[in-house]
């Protein structure tokens, strides 16, 4: 039987693994895979915000941290693509957010959503490149509809959000 030794990619990649948080990895858990391509109605983006928020709320309950610690935005754009806002998602509430995303002279394009998982290791927190005892949020990005103009609106958001995902 002949076999390889690990390539010096696959340990690095390894290694990354073994030093990142609960909260990292779980965030590169949901921010994998592939992208979907679709229009979703409203209420169908509804029900994919609700079913992320549940999914990253188990996991990290599974994990061992405070599935409070979880943010959901849905982002949605005019119909000629030129503006991004957000909504955040609450459980319970989600015929309110219907409306507001379909009542009387509104047209909103569901694009995707934005994620949050509130970092609160003090060993990633306590490095210099954070600076905060309370923690710091990683934020992720999930397209409905996968063009360059809703990755880039997403990704601009994320960055223009930063540290302090306003929900």
């Amino acid at each position: 039987m002949v076999t390889a030794a690990p390539s010096a990619r696959a340990k690095t990649l390894k290694a990354t693994l073994n030093d990142m948080s609960k909260a990292a990895k779980i965030h590169r858990k949901f921010s994998a895979g592939r992208p979907m391509n679709e229009l979703q109605t409203a209420r169908e983006a509804l029900w994919i915000a609700k079913a992320f928020d549940q999914q990253l709320k188990a996991e990290m309950a599974e994990q061992g941290l405070q599935p409070d610690d979880t943010r959901v935005l849905l982002c949605y754009m005019t119909p000629d693509l030129a503006i991004l806002s957000t909504l955040a998602f609450k459980a319970g509430r989600e015929e309110e957010i219907y409306s507001v995303l379909t009542g009387p002279g509104k047209c909103a394009v569901m694009v995707g959503l934005i994620f949050g998982i509130h970092e609160r290791d003090p060993k990633v927190t306590s490095k210099p490149k954070f600076k905060d005892p309370d923690g710091v949020w990683l934020l992720g990005q999930k397209a409905f509809l996968n063009t360059e103009i809703v990755r880039s609106a997403l990704l601009q958001r994320i960055v223009q959000e930063g540290d302090s995902l306003q929900i």
